[in-house]
């Protein structure tokens, strides 16, 4: 089966855009349980001891709020993940266009496909970041104050969420900590990709070779391959990156949890509750506070996550990609 992230793939930007948001909105509906969880452990201050785990967590949630609280801040999740996975995949798909032009003309100096894939996935990541940044931000203030050692029920809806911010803080406030997230999904997007294109083209040499073995032991010869290869290079680059996820979760809820935010909305005040918009600021003062493995909260569960939505990401991807083309043999287009 093709990768249809190479370098040389014959993926359309419409295809791109199209499946990429399919696979954003699946993949996110599957795993926003595990997202609740990883946030709630995330913000949870060191002392505190009422979240303790992955599965004690989703109980106590499930306890007090109810089945639905692990789908919470779920819509501006999804608007979230479709419009991130439809840049991030068209986006990819131009820089990947770009550098081929470069390196047609280059006569030295010529970019390699791991360098490529590495290049256009942390341009992917770094536009798509800044993109669907509001959302992300909407997404975590959501799901931050349902916790119980969270008193404050400043947001109410999207809409009004999008107000209070604005009255608050102006337009900048929509994009406080965005910097630790470019620092953080860049070169995760960018591990991720490269390495996805490497293991996927292995397990489908493997899966050539063995075909005949496959088949004797009742054994799936294709299908496989792309959610394997986002399992293994999800779970890889997230390892690696995983503490600017952490600063980036602080800086996004820092005073706006408070109860004083609402008061102080529009007055000087609140710049003095705000803090801080450094990441460099937020590490250090996490570290002084809980030790270095305050960086770390959450992790497991982070990791847990991130494994099966780049599984799901990769296959639903592929899979919307050969069903729209099938759709368009059929001598239907994307315009009828």
């Amino acid at each position: 089966m093709s990768n249809h992230l190479s370098s040389d793939s014959d993926i359309s930007s419409t295809e791109s855009m199209l499946c990429g948001g399919i696979a954003g909105m699946v993949s996110r509906f599957c795993i926003a349980p595990l997202d609740v969880v990883k946030i709630r452990l995330q913000l949870q201050k060191d002392g505190s001891r009422y979240y303790r785990g992955i599965f004690q967590t989703m109980q106590q949630i499930v306890r007090d709020e109810g089945v639905t609280a692990l789908w919470k801040g779920n819509i501006p999740a999804e608007l979230l993940y479709v419009f991130y996975g439809a840049t991030q995949f068209v986006t990819y798909h131009h820089v990947n266009q770009v550098i081929n032009a470069y390196n047609e003309t280059a006569e030295k100096w010529k970019i390699s496909s791991g360098a490529q894939s590495f290049i256009a996935g942390a341009t992917a990541g770094a536009g798509a970041t800044i993109a669907t940044y509001p959302f992300d931000l909407f997404r975590t203030l959501f799901a931050a104050q349902g916790a119980k050692n969270c008193n404050v029920k400043n947001y109410t809806s999207l809409f009004q969420t999008f107000k209070l911010i604005y009255k608050t803080e102006g337009p900048l406030g929509f994009f406080r900590g965005v910097s630790s997230s470019i620092i953080s999904i860049a070169p995760y997007m960018g591990l991720f990709f490269a390495s996805y294109g490497r293991v996927k083209d292995s397990l489908d040499a493997f899966s050539n070779k063995h075909h005949d073995l496959l088949v004797s032991y009742n054994l799936p010869t294709k299908g496989w391959q792309e959610a394997t290869a986002g399992l293994c290079a999800g779970t890889a680059s997230k390892a690696l990156v995983f503490p600017l996820d952490t600063i980036r979760k602080r800086l996004q809820t820092q005073g706006r949890m408070d109860v004083s935010y609402k008061e102080l909305s529009g007055k000087p005040g609140v710049q003095r509750l705000l803090d801080s918009y450094n990441p460099f600021v937020m590490a250090r003062r996490i570290i002084v506070a809980e030790g270095c493995r305050g960086l770390y909260k959450g992790f497991l569960v982070s990791l847990i996550k991130s494994a099966p939505t780049s599984a799901i990401t990769m296959y639903t991807f592929e899979k919307s990609l050969s069903i729209l083309r099938w759709w368009k043999a059929q001598g239907k287009s994307l315009e009828a």
